[in-house]
């Protein structure tokens, strides 16, 4: 009985302050949700003040998210030798490819060195095909990515 009693004045108070809050008027295009290329009419949104921050914080959340996808690893060693030769792989992969994004993990006990953010297996199939020649121990593996640099 008495949860039933806090949780009924818990909703009381959360409607009161909801009701209380205040409202705004914006243009829904200001919140810059759209990149540029997006030329959308005018939408006029009435709601309570909170809503282009909490709808902004949302797609920051989602953009910050890691994604399932492809990278090629080039190089895992054990190690202060392990962890000398994945900095010089990677020196050597960004003189080769500066475009291409190249990472240093440490998974205990290994150093890797992992380049490329695919969404898709064949894009990173291509990259290992070029790979091959310098780096011949290389292969696929699948990873989370960085949504905000994709190499596809």
């Amino acid at each position: 009985m008495n949860r039933i009693i806090i949780v009924l004045i818990l909703s009381l108070a959360t409607m009161t302050g909801i009701a209380q809050s205040q409202r705004i008027t914006y243009n829904f295009d200001d919140l810059g949700l759209f990149g540029q290329s997006f030329t959308p009419g005018k939408t006029l949104v009435t709601s309570d003040a909170r809503l282009p921050g909490i709808i902004k914080g949302y797609v920051n959340y989602l953009y910050k998210k890691p994604l399932h996808g492809w990278r090629v690893q080039l190089y895992f060693g054990i190690g202060k030798h392990g962890r000398k030769q994945a900095e010089k792989t990677k020196n050597q992969f960004i003189s080769q490819h500066p475009d291409i994004p190249v990472y240093i993990f440490f998974e205990q006990p290994y150093f890797k060195v992992k380049v490329g953010n695919f969404t898709s297996r064949k894009s990173a199939e291509r990259l290992l095909y070029v790979l091959k020649q310098d780096f011949p121990r290389a292969f696929i593996i699948e990873d989370r990515i960085d949504p905000n640099n994709i190499s596809d």
